[in-house]
């Protein structure tokens, strides 16, 4: 599995596409390393309403 795991990385990062878990960890080290942009993102919106917040990963909540 992971030998399949890493074609699909390749074949992926060949054409410039990242899927959904790629998305997430390269907001979530965008946000850790570049504070003033995590500030920028934040002050944009004043609520944010999660459906199915049950099911939130640990990622997608510190990107909250």
């Amino acid at each position: 599995a992971a030998a399949g795991y890493q074609r699909y990385q390749r074949l992926m990062h060949g054409v410039g596409a990242v899927d959904f878990d790629d998305l997430l960890l390269v907001v979530d080290q965008l946000f850790d390393q570049h504070e003033t942009i995590r500030q920028q993102e934040a002050q944009r919106f004043d609520h944010v309403l999660v459906d199915e917040y049950q099911d939130t990963s640990g990622i997608q909540e510190r990107i909250l």
